[in-house]
């Protein structure tokens, strides 16, 4: 692994490369305590990969340059590959001079953030290289099958796709009703409806539907259960024959 260093750079002695390959050439751990360790690193240039690969002279660095350090613990050194920590610490020291960094990958060599694995397959978190624990379930708690250890998947829904309150997605139970407790044609589980009336238009006590007797919302008539329409403009009521059966003024019809 290397990376580049650009747009260019300008050697001491006046020559520019576009852009500066740079690659680690040596690294040295010391304990600084029992839970810090100072990772020291060797930088070396060269004016392209195929030019190292060519075992050419590297071009020399001013020593700010030529050397990169990084203080971890022991934990985050085997989250990741040494490749990882060392060319992670050259690209924030270069960085911090204006250059812009981009990766090299080689072949044969581990990514930099590559996990070490014992003997067991599993990294220093407990996961192996798919992501799951030894008893199967990865970081946030999902089987390689998408459910929980309580048989949940990501969304909340069970193999037979019903949420934790025992609702699938359309909001209904095993039986076919939803939260309020009626089935998809409106029947509760008495047979009653939204409106608290049955089929046979009757409520839970047995009393039958109010009629609602129609009337014009003009304001002007009104009828009655017997047909007969009244003239609200307090004229005259006249049966369904059309005769007139009274004058509400007070005066009786012909």
């Amino acid at each position: 692994m290397g990376v580049t260093a650009g747009p260019s750079y300008t050697t001491e002695t006046g020559f520019t490369v576009s852009p500066l390959y740079l690659r680690i050439n040596f690294f040295r751990l010391l304990n600084v305590t029992d839970s810090v360790i100072q990772a020291s690193f060797g930088i070396q240039a060269y004016r392209s990969l195929p030019d190292q690969e060519s075992n050419h002279a590297p071009i020399a660095l001013p020593l700010y340059l030529s050397t990169a350090e990084i203080f971890i613990t022991p934990t985050d050194l085997l989250r990741q590959s040494l490749y990882g920590i060392a060319y992670g610490a050259l690209k924030l020291r270069w960085a911090a001079e204006g250059y812009t960094m981009t990766d090299v990958f080689e072949e044969g060599q581990p990514r930099p953030h590559q996990y070490v694995y014992d003997a067991s397959g599993f990294n220093i978190d407990g996961f192996n290289s798919l992501g799951f624990k030894p008893d199967g379930y990865d970081a946030a708690g999902y089987d390689k099958n998408g459910y929980n250890k309580a048989g949940y998947d990501r969304n909340g829904y069970n193999i037979l796709g019903f949420d934790g309150m025992g609702y699938n997605l359309a909001g209904y139970d095993s039986l076919g009703f939803d939260r309020f407790g009626f089935n998809s044609d409106g029947w509760d589980r008495e047979g009653f409806g939204r409106d608290g009336y049955n089929a046979q238009g009757l409520d839970r006590l047995g009393n039958p539907r109010p009629i609602i007797i129609p009337h014009d919302l003009s304001g002007s008539t009104v009828q009655d259960l017997s047909g007969a329409v009244q003239d609200l403009s307090g004229s005259t009521v006249q049966d369904l024959s059309g005769s007139t059966v009274q004058d509400l003024s007070g005066n009786a019809g012909p």
